[in-house]
């Protein structure tokens, strides 16, 4: 669960970030034409890499039931 948090932290402050960016970066004639799509892009792309990990990790091993591993420990 811990992951889960710190993945959901990263996304938030990376999304704070990203709101001041184009005003610290461009003049102010220039921040309303700035093109964010690479790079939302990217982030997207990466967000999907993530939930597979993730759900590579937190998933049951194939052909074990809740009941067989709650037995087993």
């Amino acid at each position: 669960m811990a992951l889960i948090s710190l993945g959901g932290f990263a996304h938030q402050t990376l999304s704070v970030t990203v709101i001041t960016m184009a005003s610290d970066l461009f003049r102010r004639s220039e921040v309303a034409t700035v093109g964010y799509t690479p790079f939302f892009v990217c982030p997207g792309i990466l967000d999907l890499v993530g939930a597979a990990v993730l759900w590579t990790l937190v998933r049951e091993p194939r052909g074990e039931t809740a009941a067989a591993v709650a037995t087993r420990s």
